[in-house]
């Protein structure tokens, strides 16, 4: 699999690189894991947001903080939502 990084995609070696570099490993890898992450991090994130003794305006705080250029997580009271940007 190529990942193309020339011309609009320049952002994205900058992307894998930071993975890399916080992974401690070669970007081929960083790929990989982080793409064997993803799913369940957000998974987990949302429950955890969601959770019952979670203030919502501390939730909200939390998911303002961790959402990127390409996505965040929306919302509504003790229910988050992935979207795309």
């Amino acid at each position: 699999m190529r990942i193309r990084t020339d011309g609009d995609y320049s952002h994205r070696e900058d992307v894998i690189d930071a993975a890399a570099e916080r992974l401690d490993v070669n970007k081929t890898r960083a790929v990989l894991l982080s793409a064997d992450a993803v799913g369940s991090l957000l998974d987990e994130l949302e429950d955890a947001l969601a959770h019952e003794e979670i203030p919502p305006k501390v939730a909200r705080e939390i998911a303002e903080q961790v959402e990127t250029r390409k996505w965040s997580l929306e919302y509504d009271p003790h229910e988050f939502r992935f979207e795309q940007k």
